[in-house]
């Protein structure tokens, strides 16, 4: 049961999860899984495209990554665009780890 738990969710296997619990337990705070973190350094990467995209660079602010996008302009509607769906994506994470912990 503890190894179907782990799985549903999204822990490799039950050591990893036993872990986690034990560290929500004892924070109070929600432990995100593999996916959720590679959601989170996504959403990060994204972030920094669309402050590189506003000018960024001219500010002294490093590229992470090198993505296909061309150096063309991108208007205000589209960063905030693209902001607003980065910040949907980290709270519904941010909302189903503390759900899983029994943290709300």
């Amino acid at each position: 049961m503890i190894t179907e738990r782990a799985a549903y969710e999204g822990f490799p296997n039950r050591t990893r999860w036993a872990s986690a619990l034990i560290r929500a337990t004892l924070l109070r705070q929600p432990v995100m899984n593999e996916e959720e973190r590679s959601a989170l350094i996504q959403a990060s990467f994204a972030l920094t495209d669309v402050i590189e995209n506003a000018g960024g660079t001219q500010l002294g602010l490093p590229r992470m990554r090198i993505k296909d996008q061309g150096q063309g302009e991108i208007s205000i509607r589209e960063l905030q665009d693209r902001v607003r769906e980065v910040n949907e994506r980290v709270m519904a994470l941010v909302s189903s780890g503390l759900k899983r912990w029994n943290l709300v």
